[in-house]
């Protein structure tokens, strides 16, 4: 299939609702959407593929945090602004679903827990069983190979979380 000048693709900026918009099909225009060098994720949503292109650079820059992606098996939080698309074979087309099947799959409310390496706040944490040995090393109180249960971020794998009760202490 040719590659279309004009495609319709969702914009989300953050705080604000999904919006239908019309943009140039180039490499440059999503580049100002987005304010910078672009990067992609793939997603399926009701069977069929979704791309999100995004900013590469937008979490270092620290960008404000837009949404959290929930997949069912992966999750992902997103910063800046986004723009949703559909593709065709390597070419990027019009957004093959609607705003609602979208919505469905994304959250902008923060979560139970923060975590302070990635900035990022989440709902479940995973939790493992550590040998504190191994974290702490030999020689402490829990040199006797002492196990507890900690949290872990669902993005990073850090420890370094805090409960929101906590947090806004």
């Amino acid at each position: 299939m040719a590659k279309k000048d004009i495609i319709e693709v969702f914009i989300k900026r953050p705080g604000v609702m999904l919006r239908r918009i019309s943009i140039a099909n180039t490499l440059e225009a999503f580049q100002e959407a987005v304010g910078g060098y672009i990067e992609t994720y793939g997603f399926y949503v009701g069977g069929k593929y979704v791309c999100i292109i995004c900013n590469e650079n937008g979490k270092i820059d620290g960008a404000e945090f837009n949404f959290y992606l929930n997949t069912g098996w992966r999750k992902e939080y997103f910063v800046g602004t986004v723009v949703f698309v559909g593709t065709d074979e390597d070419e990027f087309c019009s957004v093959p679903v609607g705003a609602i099947e979208i919505q469905k799959n994304i959250r902008e409310d923060i979560g139970a827990y923060y975590c302070y390496e990635c900035g990022v706040w989440f709902d479940e944490p995973l939790i493992r069983e550590v040998d504190m040995e191994e974290l702490f090393g030999v020689g402490n109180v829990f040199s006797d190979h002492h196990h507890e249960k900690h949290m872990f971020c669902p993005f990073c794998d850090s420890s370094s979380i805090e409960a929101k009760g906590e947090f806004f202490r």
